[in-house]
């Protein structure tokens, strides 16, 4: 028996085969010496079901140092074996320097450094994304989405029209319901989830359009500095190709119908649609000063904030629409349909039902659209009329209508009936 400098006691033998033994199972050390050098002696040892090993010169330097192994393995504190001096340095010197930042323990900064090295690109240290981060986000402000989303609608409130108002503060408002965090911590993966799975039960128009409200509301959040310009989450916002939907005009017949036994308010927004090309949104917009400035140059004013593309137009004043209409410059002010848009819809539904017509969406614009094509020959005049493209127009309004069934689109009038 070997008496070491504690209270420990560490058996020490040889066996037959030369193998120097120091302690007992399970926390023996065994010493070898190499056979390619005759000086140096192997100390090995198992901790944790794995091989430890140490090289020393002479038999009694390895038996002291198979003592201290044996004595660390008792003392349950195994990491002693493993620090050598420059080991323990290097613990002292990378401890006091986390202290001196006020930084996080060793095992949490060593925990978050292989972290981010697991995320980061081949070749890209730690400080060089660190760097690069704050360059491009230490002036983005914090927000929340459901917060940024209410003041976006708040400032676009008297931009729209209550009607594109009311579908943009439902579209956001789905989309600030999917995710409950900053805008700058908005991910590709969750928003591509989003489109993919949340969108996934409407048509391909409708997703366009929630992606293009998304986009407007993203660059607004450029503006605002609570988006890093540099997101590239619009990638997961480009537009799909949807099947182009034919146009679907009532036929003059049709429209003489409708005309002849509507009355008031109803016949007025019906008439100026279906004579105007106007859309649904831009003609329940549309007043009666806009429909008479122009009278004397024989012109129907669009204006601006009327207008689903936010320009001017300005429309023939067709002899079948003063029919109806009449000359009624000074008499009438306000919102040719006075009332809420929602109710004009209901109105409409059930009146055309009544009558025994199909309720057609667009079909006073594509009925106006086909036959001014058909007459004119002029796909560039009609779009400037209408807001569409002339390509559009082109690709999808010619031969609609006959020219004789245009001709007797515009020769309703109301002294007919």
């Amino acid at each position: 028996m070997v008496k070491t400098g504690s209270d420990s006691v560490h058996k020490v033998y040889t066996q037959e085969n030369g193998v120097t033994v120091v302690g007992e199972k399970p926390f023996e050390v065994r010493i070898c010496q190499r056979k390619n050098n005759l000086e140096l002696y192997s100390i090995s040892y198992r901790h944790g079901g794995k091989q430890g090993q140490k090289t020393r010169k002479g038999l009694d330097r390895a038996i002291e140092k198979a003592k201290e192994i044996c004595a660390s393995l008792k003392s349950g504190i195994p990491a002693a074996v493993q620090l050598n001096a420059h080991d323990i340095q290097t613990f002292i010197l990378c401890r006091r320097k986390l202290r001196s930042i006020n930084g996080p323990d060793l095992e949490v900064a060593i925990h978050e450094y292989c972290g981010a090295l697991e995320v980061l690109p081949e070749g890209v240290g730690l400080l060089e994304a660190v760097r690069f981060y704050n360059s491009k986000a230490r002036n983005i402000l914090p927000a929340k989405v459901q917060e940024a989303v209410s003041e976006y609608l708040q400032e676009r409130k008297n931009d729209l029209s209550e009607l594109y108002w009311n579908q943009e503060r439902y579209r956001l408002t789905r989309f600030s319901e999917a995710f409950q965090c900053d805008v700058d911590s908005i991910s590709k993966p969750a928003l591509r989830l989003f489109i993919s799975e949340t969108l996934n039960d409407v048509s391909a128009t409708t997703r366009n359009h929630f992606k293009n409200s998304i986009k407007a509301f993203l660059s607004w959040c450029v503006r605002r500095d609570y988006l890093n310009p540099d997101h590239r989450l619009t990638e997961e916002l480009i537009s799909q190709r949807t099947n182009q939907r034919p146009p679907d005009p009532y036929s003059a017949a049709e429209l003489e119908t409708i005309l002849s036994k509507a009355d008031g308010a109803l016949r007025d927004t019906l008439a100026v649609m279906a004579f105007t090309g106007c859309r649904h949104s831009e003609g329940l917009r549309m007043t009666w000063e806009g429909v008479y400035s122009k009278w004397d140059e024989g012109l129907i004013e669009l204006e601006q904030d009327k207008t689903k593309t936010s320009a001017r137009r300005l429309v023939p004043f067709h002899e079948a629409l003063k029919s109806f209409l009449g000359d009624s410059q000074g008499n009438r002010t306000g919102l040719i349909w006075p009332q809420a848009p929602r109710y004009f819809s209901k109105v409409r539904l059930n009146f055309l039902r009544k009558i025994g017509i199909t309720p057609r969406d667009n079909g006073f614009r594509d009925g106006y659209i086909s036959a001014r094509t058909s007459i004119t020959k002029n796909v560039n005049e009609v779009a400037l009329e209408c807001g569409n493209s002339a390509q559009m127009i082109f690709r999808n309004y010619r031969h609609v209508l006959s020219p004789t069934e245009a001709e007797k689109w515009f020769s309703i009038r109301k002294s007919n009936h």
